[in-house]
């Protein structure tokens, strides 16, 4: 695979630009892609890529395709059976996202490689042109694509807010702006700072945060957090035709100004924060969410984990008894002890246990149920969530003996064990299996009496 990765990057040997109105490429647009119209949403274009050492019609190791997407288009979720797909970004900007991960921002040179069965789309973001390089590397027959629903409007502007390029923390600047503004400009001055940025946020997905504030005991005295997702999402900020009319508009209101640059203490708490501004809706939330079945090693942060705990909190129990008790796992010592009950842990850093009082139960009328197994599973439910929205992926597992692994924990004698939570984060391929896609249609599962 290595060999045909370099195969294509020697194809990048043309400068190509693509404006967000009109294509400028180097790159062939080719013809409509009206074989696979039926799996796109907006306009696409293919122009198959002869290799230039060889004449027509003679067959190459490898088959290439130039595909461009016009602003807005991107094509259905999907997954490439037998094979793994690569692309290699030639020109203007692209989104590309796994299902249940978030959207990557691509750009020229940029390079996906698609494993075999994990779910996902690509496309052009909303205000650009996009071109890419695909092809198949053969890993297994039968080869085939699936494809599935299209991406929602709201599932595309959710990835064109909130895709990122894949940096290190290194490579994001965090900076302060420290400005001192003349009295009598200090209205004006506000609006402009208002403007950038909400639009820079708004249309930049380089751009994490813009966050004017004003100092209470000197209003003058303006101060605006900056995050950048790397230095290329900076430059190409200040180059925005908004930031140059912030930045000409406000020249003579500006008594002072200073550019701190920060580093970051604790990287690890950005996505909690801006989880809790972001707002994604209940069905994102519910729908991107799957079983891990392989984790990368890496512990949960502690915000991440408090945000998960406090949703069980939360949850309602019968008569608002609250009888559940959740165990946090992560010594060594007791995490060997779930691999003692479980071959299910998969690698996660963080379980949790959780268990109910069974003397601390609803009996519902006719003695024949109590609330003890239901108020944990609502429990359990809302912290699954909950991990979803904080970017945490999860497996809820029962494939264990309940009153053994109580033993080998010490639980008391009066708590029962419901289910054991996985928490981490998705090792690198790891995406849903193939049926966890598979849902009956609503009028199989609901009746109206």
């Amino acid at each position: 695979m290595k060999r045909i990765i370099t195969i294509l990057l020697t194809l990048i040997t043309m400068a190509s630009t693509i404006s967000a109105q009109t294509l400028d490429s180097s790159w062939p647009k080719g013809n409509p892609n009206d074989a696979y119209a039926q799996y796109f949403t907006g306009n696409s274009y293919l122009a198959p890529i002869q290799p230039k050492n060889l004449a027509a019609g003679d067959k190459t190791i490898q088959g290439y395709s130039n595909v461009t997407f016009e602003p807005g288009c991107r094509n259905n979720w999907h997954i490439h059976h037998g094979a793994h797909q690569i692309l290699i970004c030639v020109s203007g900007e692209g989104i590309y996202q796994e299902w249940g991960k978030s959207a990557i921002h691509l750009h020229a040179g940029d390079i996906i490689d698609i494993p075999e069965g994990v779910k996902h789309w690509h496309g052009a973001t909303k205000d650009s042109w996009f071109q890419h390089l695909a092809s198949h590397v053969h890993v297994g027959d039968p080869e085939s694509n699936e494809w599935l629903e299209p991406v929602s409007d709201e599932q595309y502007a959710s990835a064109n807010h909130a895709a990122v390029r894949i940096h290190t923390e290194k490579d994001m600047i965090v900076r302060i702006s420290e400005i001192e503004v003349y009295p009598e400009y200090l209205q004006e001055y506000l609006e402009f700072a208002h403007n950038v940025g909400v639009t820079s946020v708004k249309e930049e997905p380089g751009v994490i945060c813009i966050y004017p504030m004003q100092q209470l005991r000197d209003d003058c005295q303006i101060r605006i957090l900056e995050i950048y997702a790397s230095q290329e999402a900076y430059q190409h900020h200040i180059k925005t035709p908004h930031f140059q009319t912030y930045k000409q508009g406000t020249l003579q209101m500006v008594k002072s100004l200073d550019l701190v640059d920060m580093s970051q203490m604790a990287p690890e708490a950005l996505s909690l924060i801006f989880s809790k501004s972001s707002n994604p809706s209940f069905r994102e939330i519910a729908s991107s969410r799957f079983a891990c079945r392989k984790f990368s090693g890496e512990q949960i942060g502690r915000e991440q984990l408090g945000a998960i705990l406090e949703a069980g909190r939360l949850a309602p129990t019968a008569k608002n008894l609250q009888e559940q008790h959740i165990y946090v796992v992560q010594s060594a010592e007791a995490l060997a002890k779930i691999d003692l009950n479980t071959p299910c842990r998969y690698g996660a850093q963080t379980c949790l246990v959780v268990a109910f009082d069974k003397n601390n139960v609803y009996t519902y009328p006719g003695g024949k149920r109590d609330s003890g197994v239901e108020d944990a599973s609502i429990v359990a439910t809302h912290m699954i969530l909950a991990a979803e929205s904080v970017g945490v992926n999860s497996c809820w597992v029962n494939f264990f003996d309940p009153e053994k692994l109580a033993s080998d924990l010490g639980l008391p004698e009066n708590e029962e064990i419901l289910m054991v939570m996985d928490l981490g984060f998705a090792a690198e391929g790891t995406g849903p299996q193939k049926a966890h896609f598979s849902r009956k249609p609503i009028e199989e599962t609901v009746s109206y009496l």
